[in-house]
């Protein structure tokens, strides 16, 4: 059975965005006590793991969608924290968690949309 796409989802994204620089950041910060490299590591795992929770689970994405995803907050996060000095977490945080989110509410309609006009009919031939 495919998954379609929820447009409920793109109220849901955003609004997971906007919370996500506070549900890890706060508590992984507190638990590490800002100490680095443990506080980033702890981070971008958390995003990764988030991004695939939400896009394997909710929005059906492709593997490819999730990794892209996932590296795209992981790259603009340590770009924006390695510049800004790592003592401050929260912003490089939110703009990386949100940019990765957003990434991957396009890329999933994009990679069905690619599955539905080719992927179809050689999938039915082979079979």
């Amino acid at each position: 059975m495919e998954k379609k796409f929820d447009p409920a989802l793109i109220l849901i994204i955003p609004l997971l965005g906007i919370i996500g620089g506070g549900y890890l950041s706060l508590p992984i910060t507190s638990i590490s006590k800002g100490r680095e490299p443990w506080t980033s590591l702890a981070l971008v795992a958390g995003l990764a793991l988030a991004i695939a929770l939400v896009g394997g689970l909710l929005m059906g994405s492709s593997h490819s969608s999730i990794l892209i995803a996932a590296a795209i907050g992981i790259l603009v996060y340590t770009v924006m924290a390695s510049v800004g000095g790592f003592r401050q977490h929260i912003e490089p945080f939110f703009a990386a968690h949100m940019l990765a989110f957003m990434a991957l509410l396009i890329l999933t309609p994009m990679q069905n949309k690619e599955a539905e006009q080719g992927g179809d009919g050689d999938a039915e031939e082979a079979v």
